[in-house]
């Protein structure tokens, strides 16, 4: 890959949306400090890579909107991201960014202008992602690729769990499931490879929900329009369900792969149980041949957020646990260990 991933494996975590400002973080809810302070703790458990959202939801307050419509980024996002740009090269941690979040699809929307919108942007109609592309896609890439960031975003993920606008009982979704993402797809990363720098940032569409494994391997996201394969998997062991598989798919299409989300499927905030999934589920990332992991959710300020790694202001032991195995601290310990018999 031509891209600032190396030989690296990708390691760190998702953060998503900074505290609970979804949709808002970029804007009316930004706060440069937060950003600054996940990604110091990303950094120091090992990990070299952080997860953000730009556009989430319907509405998200990064884009400049008008009569319904998203017409370009918003001045104080353009302002805002590189202001966080800045401190992720100072905090030597790149980033994933991540455009749209698939889940979306299956809300209602109150404002059916803004419905209409998002269904042209998926579905090719009415020049709205043609437009799309033009006034905020392009916008954005050249601020990703200007030389005073290079190497700090390293990916680019058009939206979390595309799948997830395959669903057919959804609100907003693809006309033509597959068809339509993998051609929207296609779109977005032609697009991005006519811009000047842009080929540092590896572009996919990240796949989710029970069968993303599955959807891989059938061939979704078609492998010409992507750079790597990003997929997510939760369950309470850890398991990676046809690693070895898709490991093997990827080298076979050219591509790296990554476990782009991994955590509990239990809605319960029990700390061993996080920390034997997310070490398991680390383990067997490194071990079946993935070029990546991160984990879901770094931080998260409800009291329930039995997925976040930090409860209350305090890093929960997995956190840690996650610590031992980037940082080789385990590996240090047998080595001692071994040396005593």
């Amino acid at each position: 890959s031509p891209t600032a991933r190396g030989k690296d494996f990708v390691s760190g975590f998702n953060q998503g949306w900074i505290s609970n400002k979804y949709g808002t973080q970029w804007n009316a809810g930004f706060e440069e400090k937060e950003f600054q302070r996940v990604m110091q703790l990303t950094r120091e458990a090992g990990g070299n890579t952080l997860r953000l959202w730009l556009f989430e939801g319907q509405n998200s307050d990064a884009l400049k909107w008008e009569d319904g419509k998203a017409v370009s980024l918003a001045p104080e996002f353009e302002t805002n991201l590189r202001s966080v740009l800045r401190i992720a090269k100072q905090e030597k941690v790149r980033l994933n960014l991540t455009l749209l979040d698939g889940n979306m699809g299956g809300w209602k929307f109150k404002d059916q202008k803004t419905k209409n919108f998002w269904w042209d942007v998926l579905n090719e109609n009415n020049r709205a992602r043609e437009d799309f592309i033009k006034n905020i896609f392009i916008p954005l890439l050249k601020i990703l690729s200007e030389p005073d960031f290079k190497d700090v975003a390293s990916q680019l993920d058009l939206a979390n769990e595309i799948n997830a606008f395959t669903h057919r009982g959804n609100h907003l979704k693809f006309a033509d499931e597959w068809t339509g993402a993998n051609k929207m797809i296609c779109d977005f990363y032609q697009a991005k490879s006519k811009v000047e720098g842009s080929e540092r940032i590896e572009f996919t569409a990240s796949v989710g929900w029970n069968h993303a494994a599955d959807h891989v391997l059938q061939g979704h996201p078609w492998p010409e329009c992507v750079d790597f394969f990003d997929f997510h998997v939760y369950n309470d062991g850890g398991e990676i369900a046809k690693c070895r598989q898709l490991v093997a798919y990827a080298r076979q299409k050219g591509k790296p792969i990554q476990l782009g989300e991994f955590g509990q499927e239990l809605g319960l905030t029990w700390d061993y149980l996080q920390s034997a999934s997310a070490r398991n589920f680390l383990s067997n990332a490194k071990k079946c041949g993935l070029n990546g992991a991160l984990a879901w959710r770094l931080s998260e300020p409800e009291k329930n957020a039995y997925l976040s790694f930090e409860r209350e202001g305090k890093l929960r032991p997995a956190y840690y646990e996650i610590k031992k195995i980037l940082l080789g601290e385990e590996n240090e310990t047998c080595k001692k260990c071994s040396s005593k018999k």
